[in-house]
């Protein structure tokens, strides 16, 4: 499904889509996944589509569950044709069981969701950085993508799965998070967090890498940061990211 949306005093309508791909009466609503991409590519389009994902996907949610326990209550009257009151009663104390069950998990979950989504809105800071290195775009890429170059400017175990929906973990685990695009010598997004931060809390991060005729720029927009992790957050893209590459790959030295 498509979307569209705007940020507050601004007139630039962005948009995206909605997919879907685990839908099934097996899956409770909080289960189903709720992808949302961007068709927009700017930092306002990302911001607009975060707020879809954490916002958008509840009600989406709550959509589904309605959606689902209508279907079950229309499959169930046309299967179940009882020789005998007793059969009809119990069929349908089964089917009312199950959604009662259902109804109280979802609304549970949502109101998980809610405080997550108000916490999120609450403490939501970006990080804008940019950083030259010596190196071209291709191999910047490469640094930041490929495992075993990750684990050796990080000095550290890391797990990298560089494909759309893949995860990674760096740092011996301390940062993780999940790739969103990738873009292959241009662009990089991530979901990302640190292993401490409280569950559910993601931020994303954008990195666009420009190539120029000398250096190559690293362009690194973080969102979603919460407000008493800012300097913590500010702090290691500088020392363990930015000097790591430039010291360990060589890349703050000339071409």
């Amino acid at each position: 499904m498509k979307w569209d949306g705007y940020m507050k005093q601004s007139e630039n309508r962005v948009k995206g889509t909605i997919h879907i791909p685990n839908l099934s009466e097996e899956h409770l609503p909080e289960d189903v996944d709720v992808d949302v991409a961007t068709e927009t590519e700017t930092d306002e389009g990302y911001i607009v589509k975060e707020f879809v994902r954490l916002q958008g996907a509840k009600d989406i949610r709550k959509q589904l569950a309605a959606y689902v326990t209508g279907l079950k209550h229309e499959y169930s009257k046309g299967l179940i044709l009882p020789t005998k009151d007793g059969e009809m009663v119990a069929a349908e104390i089964l089917l009312q069981k199950e959604t009662k069950t259902a109804a109280n998990k979802t609304s549970f979950n949502v109101k998980k969701e809610e405080s997550t989504t108000k916490k999120l809105a609450d403490t939501k800071t970006r990080i804008t950085l940019s950083e030259e290195f010596k190196c071209t775009a291709d191999d910047l890429y490469a640094a930041l993508v490929q495992p075993e170059q990750v684990r050796a400017w990080t000095q550290s175990p890391a797990i990298v799965d560089a494909q759309k929906g893949g995860n990674f973990s760096m740092f011996s685990g301390n940062v993780e998070g999940k790739f969103l695009e990738l873009r292959p010598g241009s662009q990089i997004i991530q979901n990302w967090r640190f292993k401490d931060w409280p569950e559910g809390l993601m931020s994303t991060v954008q990195m666009d890498i420009r190539q120029k005729e000398d250096v190559t720029v690293l362009e690194v927009v973080h969102t979603c940061v919460p407000e008493d992790q800012y300097e913590k957050t500010r702090e290691g893209w500088q020392k363990y990211y930015f000097q790591s590459i430039k010291a360990r790959m060589g890349y703050g030295s000339l071409l």
